[in-house]
């Protein structure tokens, strides 16, 4: 037994070998910050494609392309940046890694929001003669099938990059819940099995969970949800802002709900969802009676 508290060990105290190699993505901060201005300066290049999508397959395939290209530049930066700020939540510069690689993403997504409603302007038909004409462009066939899925939910080009500037705004109550949860937030010490003072976190606390001392699941499960209680008028405050945000985007794109929204991209019914519901409470309520 010991009186020494178990603290989450500092990043800097971890075994290389069990740390993520980010410098895989990028060697350095440097190396990002280079990247990072690169792909600013090229993003403006995607407009050059506006309202020429119709022209010819070969002007349609060259904007997928670049859309794509800088599409997964800009994913590189942004996973950099976030998983860098999840080492450290605390750190200035990765939060401001963060908070400039979410820009960054919005920045792209307002450069490309003319496109899918450009497609939608040009006839089925000669959307099927170009990938007719063009081998390389049936690469792209079935985005094109899902976005003509997704024309009744899809405003015109303009409207389109409103509501792509509007993603960072909207995802202010996640980010604020991130920071929360992630960085703020403290959980107490308890004593584990071997009457060791260790303080619960995200990592251990379903490890104390599945203890076998009775003891120790219930300190773990009072302290984990004693603390959220502690800020819940917090957190309803962060959960309402995201489901506004959701229901906002859902109604300016015609959905019945958000859940239609979130669905229907992926082409799944709401009744799959409805029957999964109800499975799971049927297991329930079996498990439930069976116990008692």
């Amino acid at each position: 037994m010991s009186n020494e508290i178990k603290k989450l060990p500092k990043r800097s105290d971890v075994k290389i070998e069990d740390t993520w190699r980010l410098e895989d993505i990028f060697a350095t901060d440097e190396a990002w910050e280079t990247e990072f201005v690169a792909v600013k300066e090229l993003i403006p290049n995607i407009l050059e494609y506006k309202e020429k999508l119709s022209h010819s397959a070969e002007v349609l395939l060259a904007a997928l392309q670049l859309r794509d290209a800088v599409e997964n530049r800009v994913g590189k930066i942004y996973v950099y940046a976030n998983m860098r700020h999840d080492q450290d939540t605390t750190f200035p510069l990765y939060q401001s890694q963060k908070s400039r690689a979410t820009t960054l993403s919005t920045e792209y997504s307002t450069a490309t929001s003319f496109i899918t409603p450009e497609i939608l302007t040009i006839d089925e038909s000669k959307l099927t003669s170009f990938l007719e004409q063009n081998e390389e462009l049936l690469l792209y066939k079935h985005a094109i099938d899902r976005i003509n899925h997704m024309r009744p939910h899809t405003l015109t080009a303009d409207k389109e990059a409103l509501l792509a500037q509007m993603n960072e705004v909207g995802n202010a109550s996640s980010d604020t819940y991130g920071m929360l949860n992630d960085a703020d937030l403290k959980f107490p010490t308890i004593e584990d099995e071997n009457g060791n003072k260790v303080e619960i976190t995200h990592g251990n606390y379903i490890s104390f969970m599945e203890s076998t001392n009775r003891e120790v699941r219930k300190n773990a499960f009072e302290g984990m949800l004693g603390t959220y209680k502690s800020y819940e008028n917090t957190f309803a405050s962060t959960l309402s802002g995201a489901v506004k945000k959701n229901n906002f985007f859902a109604k300016v794109r015609n959905f019945d709900s958000a859940r239609h929204a979130s669905l229907s991209e992926n082409k799944i019914p709401e009744s799959v969802y409805d029957q999964l519901i109800e499975t799971v409470n049927e297991i329930f309520l079996y498990f439930t009676g069976f116990l008692n």
